[in-house]
């Protein structure tokens, strides 16, 4: 059995503590939180997987940020290598789903991306930029 954690800051630890999987909550700088390498390195270290939730922008409607901005969010998640790629698709009430069509639309537009560039996925930390 797989144990997968969502944590902000821990990463190297929760890998310590056991979770084979850990999902870094990114809730506005996607780039600055792959580009300090704090996720893939210590998955990379502890050889583990690793990937990202991308959640509210906002803490009113429209809570999530533009489909421009998921598009990039995705791809740069995608091409550093990770496994697991969410979005979190509810209001602060749990009553109803926050994504536009527009955003929806993105993520049609990233899986045929995903399709195209299947090579990035099996890329390791010692081969990123």
């Amino acid at each position: 059995m797989s144990l997968f954690v969502s944590d902000y800051a821990l990463y190297w630890y929760d890998y310590k503590a056991g979770y084979d999987t850990l999902l870094a909550t990114v809730w506005l700088e996607l780039q600055q939180t792959i580009e300090c390498g704090a996720v893939p390195r210590a998955a990379t270290a502890q050889k583990k997987d690793w990937g990202v939730i991308v959640t509210w922008e906002y803490t009113v409607p429209p809570y999530i940020e533009s489909s421009e901005k998921l598009y990039e969010d995705l791809v740069l998640a995608y091409d550093n290598g990770a496994k697991y790629i969410l979005v979190f698709d509810s209001d602060e009430d749990y009553t109803q789903s926050i994504l536009q069509e527009e955003h929806l639309d993105t993520l049609k537009q990233f899986w045929e991306y995903a399709q195209d560039n299947l090579e990035k996925k099996n890329r390791s930390m010692t081969e990123l930029p």
